[in-house]
């Protein structure tokens, strides 16, 4: 069972977007086969849960998303996009 599950189940309801969004690197890092599945779930969520947000910021994370494997600095637009919501 994943970590991201198990705090989902203590808690019951699924974790924040922004706790999410922290176990992005580490999945990106140790799973990078998984990586784009959670990325694309994140973003999804997002989308969702951030009814106010444009086009062009759904461009900008997923890009910063995109972006991340590579570049952990990426992380830092994510998180203006959840302070943003």
């Amino acid at each position: 069972m994943s970590l991201a599950e198990e705090l989902r189940l203590e808690r019951g309801r699924p974790i924040d977007l922004a706790t999410a969004s922290r176990f992005l690197p580490l999945i990106a890092k140790e799973s990078p086969r998984e990586y784009d599945l959670w990325a694309k779930r994140w973003l999804a969520r997002w989308l969702t849960e951030s009814p106010a947000g444009t086009i062009d910021q759904a461009a900008e994370v997923a890009g910063a998303l995109a972006e991340l494997p590579a570049e952990p600095s990426a992380l830092e637009a994510i998180r203006d996009a959840i302070r943003a919501a």
